[in-house]
């Protein structure tokens, strides 16, 4: 029978000059792989069209170049719904503009196992890398590392880096670490996890 999507551990065994040997390796299943910023784009696009975007999707490999330029803020019946992990892969971005990569998470989506690379952040109000959080969103074992080149000159207000907001039931973030630098000469005030949440249930650990 085949497997379903997700993340497995397999067990190998097998001898080497007759010594009895013993192999785990880690294996991904998944609807599809991302190998460019075109594949990863095309989630993003989905969602802002209106879309209900799920599945398992995975990257195959590190991607850079990547920008993202929605500007379409969705509501909670639509966005990326579904499992993006990284296998432990880099995403560079190379310019941060609009509602994120996925305009909005929603319904249980969970973002696992990716190393975020942002490397340029010239203006922190509306500029979230994942777009706005709502209804079980769970983000686990990434790293976020953000350079923030400028402030802006729409508003000096405070937006969020992460999530634009967070709200609807219960969103986690979980083992991830986090860091920003900010060039020579930039002041702000950006919130790093979101700018604005009218959920009092979210969990960071």
């Amino acid at each position: 029978s085949s497997l379903a999507t997700g993340q497995y551990e397999m067990t190998i065994f097998g001898s080497l000059n007759e010594v009895q040997k013993i192999y785990k390796v880690k294996i991904c299943i998944a609807d599809k792989l991302l190998k460019t910023a075109d594949d990863l784009l095309c989630l993003a696009k989905g969602a802002k069209d209106g879309k209900h975007i799920s599945g398992y999707y995975a990257l195959a490999n590190d991607i850079s170049g990547v920008t993202s330029s929605w500007t379409t803020q969705l509501d909670d019946t639509n966005g990326f719904t579904g499992i993006f992990n990284g296998c432990g892969h880099t995403l560079t971005i190379s310019s941060l503009v609009g509602y994120g990569l996925f305009v909005q998470t929603s319904n249980g989506s969970e973002i696992l196992n990716t190393h975020f690379v942002v490397s340029s952040v010239s203006d922190a109000w509306n500029r979230h890398l994942l777009g706005h959080a709502m209804n079980g969103t769970k983000i686990e074992n990434c790293t976020f590392d953000f350079t923030i080149t400028g402030h802006g000159t729409t508003r000096d207000g405070s937006a969020g880096l992460l999530f634009g907001s967070i709200g609807g039931s219960p969103i986690t973030i979980k083992d991830c670490s986090f860091n920003v630098s900010l060039a020579s000469g930039v002041e702000g005030d950006a919130m790093l996890i979101c700018g604005w949440t009218n959920n009092t249930n979210y969990q960071i650990g």
